[in-house]
């Protein structure tokens, strides 16, 4: 079995042709989990956050929403929580933060660059729990 990705096409702006070609873990992980135990080597953990928090924005219900809409949210909620498990993954064991070296994207160092503490391990896992509770209490609902 190959463990690689391969994606081909041509760029919608510039019409040349692409490829990325990417390395796969061992094993299937299943969604919405982004990735096995390694931190990613693709996506740095600013955008991950990023992904996280824009998850937890569509986490939200109102109490008339539709069981579509309810679903809808509980998969964002599931998003958000595999989106901070992963910036989790960039923290060594020892570190109370991510190590700005982490970062591999210029958006990832400029969200890095204007809140560090933003990566900081206690935050993190105090967002990642609160971002459980949510999932938790759409499940729930």
């Amino acid at each position: 079995m190959d463990d690689s990705s391969v994606y081909e096409g041509e760029c919608p702006s510039c019409r040349s042709p692409r490829r990325f070609a990417f390395q796969l873990g061992p094993g299937f992980v299943p969604p919405p989990a982004y990735g096995g135990p390694e931190p990613s080597r693709i996506i740095d953990p600013a955008e991950f956050l990023t992904m996280g928090e824009r998850a937890a924005g569509y986490a939200v219900v109102r109490p008339d929403a539709s069981q579509r809409d309810r679903a809808g949210a509980r998969e964002a909620a599931a998003d958000a929580v595999a989106a901070v498990e992963e910036v989790l993954k960039f923290l060594p064991p020892s570190a109370d933060a991510v190590p700005e070296a982490a970062f591999s994207s210029d958006p990832g160092r400029e969200l890095y660059a204007a809140d560090p503490a933003r990566f900081q391990r206690d935050r993190l896992e105090a967002e990642l729990q609160e971002y459980r509770q949510a999932l938790s209490a759409l499940n729930d609902a």
